[in-house]
């Protein structure tokens, strides 16, 4: 049994029929279903998704097995049982599709040069629920199936041959090796296969490898499983996962002394203390602040979380603690409340997965006017005080709003952004990034360090002589 590719070794004995031929008719067959499947698929009268996905983006198309299965119940089924061989089909249809089509739109269009096609790559979606990390048996074993968890580690991307070219160089034959894909390599033969009569054989390993081979990008991940997976008392198990070609993606960092390399489209949720272990609110938010604005100006919002002595929050925040640490120990949890959960988790998927808003017309000039203000009115304050803002606000920060905007009305599963949805994106706005550009006592009543030393001693001197809690 291959680990690979679920192969089955076996020995021609002739007491045993042959099935060559009917395994390759069944592949001629399904390469056929793919085909037409890509062709004729609707979503709706008259729209082909997958024909529109591959001429907008001939790279990769992303196929839904729900519409596999409503389409022909068997292709899903070679799929699972047997991904090693029908995937690689199924992006050979694809392929074979673009090129018609192209051909077709170079002729309508009146060039009739047949356009050159590459690769096609096709990425799987399905909505069944993922197996667990821990019930991965042998059962499992070169078939496809859905897992969830959580990237731990990823390598550097790296160059993977598909095809290697050989060339011999006693008698220059050109050989095309294929290779196994995931972490498997390509079988060399150790001699030459192509000796023309009357000639010597070529000698063992005669073989030089040019620049001709194919190759894509490679890349390792190790998932581990996610924390609500795993058992009481016991360690998240982890695992390896070869990714290639358009599932490699690459985003580098070379900030706050971090310099990495990150293969997603990543979101960062970062938390920092002020210099001094606490905000103090006689310094300036520079002071405050103490990170470069190139770094800042990276962040869709900032917060500015202080521990403020109330005694209605502090009870609050109590109340919870102690309820969570009470309820630790219960082996079972409500059913209602992991529907609700569940429920909520698939609206999330849902909703960035199908909802692709974008902003009206009306949206957007409220949104360059909203803009256009908030960049006077930091103008006005850095001639007024003399100090540059600690916070920019740049165009950064107007992607930001419209990202905002954007999320919101992805929320209500509106395909359009509109007024509200821009009001609403400027009042988090001002309320968390603005908010902590203009904080610090400083920065209102343009004190200078000298005044602000002299308050800070005397706030000290006052907490000694007071007792705690005279006030």
């Amino acid at each position: 049994m291959g680990w690979d590719e679920g192969g089955v070794f076996y020995s021609d004995q002739a007491q045993y029929p042959h099935v060559g031929g009917e395994q390759s008719e069944s592949r001629h067959t399904a390469l056929q279903k793919f085909k037409e499947f890509i062709r004729n698929f609707q979503s709706q009268p008259n729209v082909f998704p997958y024909r529109e996905a591959l001429l907008s983006n001939p790279k990769y198309v992303l196929v839904n097995l729900a519409d596999l299965i409503s389409y022909d119940p068997d292709l899903p089924q070679f799929l699972r049982q047997n991904p090693a061989d029908y995937l690689p089909l199924f992006e050979t249809a694809a392929a074979e599709v673009l090129t018609g089509l192209k051909s077709r739109v170079a002729g309508e269009s009146g060039e009739m040069e047949e356009p050159v096609t590459g690769e096609v790559q096709v990425l799987l979606r399905s909505e069944q629920d993922p197996v667990s990390m821990r019930l991965l048996g042998a059962q499992y074993i070169s078939k496809l199936v859905k897992i969830s968890g959580i990237v731990i580690a990823a390598s550097r991307t790296k160059a993977k041959a598909t095809y290697v070219t050989l060339l011999c160089k006693n008698c220059k034959n050109v050989k095309l090796v294929p290779c196994r894909p995931g972490l498997g390599g390509a079988i060399v033969p150790r001699s030459c296969d192509h000796v023309a009569q009357g000639e010597d054989p070529c000698p063992v390993d005669p073989w030089l490898v040019p620049d001709k081979s194919k190759y894509v990008d490679q890349q390792t991940l190790k998932l581990q499983e996610n924390p609500e997976d795993v058992p009481t008392g016991e360690l998240p198990r982890n695992m390896l996962l070869s990714i290639d070609r358009h599932l490699v993606q690459t985003i580098s960092i070379a900030k706050a002394g971090i310099t990495t390399v990150l293969n997603s489209r990543t979101s960062v949720l970062a938390a920092a203390n002020p210099p001094s272990g606490r905000y103090d609110d006689l310094m300036t938010a520079r002071d405050n602040i103490d990170l470069q604005t190139t770094i800042l100006s990276r962040f869709d919002i900032i917060f500015i979380v202080k521990d403020i002595k109330m005694y209605a929050q502090d009870k609050s925040i109590a109340s919870h603690i102690i309820k969570v640490h009470a309820s630790a120990d219960a082996t079972a949890t409500d059913s209602k409340t992991t529907k609700e959960d569940n429920w909520l988790k698939r609206y999330i998927h849902y909703c960035r997965t199908e909802c692709h808003p974008r902003l009206s017309e009306s949206a957007a000039s409220r949104l360059q006017e909203s803009y256009v203000k908030i960049r006077q009115d930091m103008r006005r304050q850095s001639n007024e005080t003399g100090e540059t803002a600690v916070i920019p606000i740049t165009v950064r920060q107007l992607e930001a709003v419209v990202r905002l905007s954007e999320s919101l009305a992805r929320m209500t599963l509106s395909h359009v952004a509109n007024d509200n949805h821009v009001l609403e994106a400027i009042r988090l706005f001002n309320n968390s990034t603005m908010d902590a550009a203009r904080a610090g006592v400083n920065q209102h009543l343009h004190l200078t360090p000298e005044m602000a030393n002299e308050i800070k001693q005397a706030e000290t001197q006052i907490k000694r002589r007071m007792g705690i809690g005279s006030h």
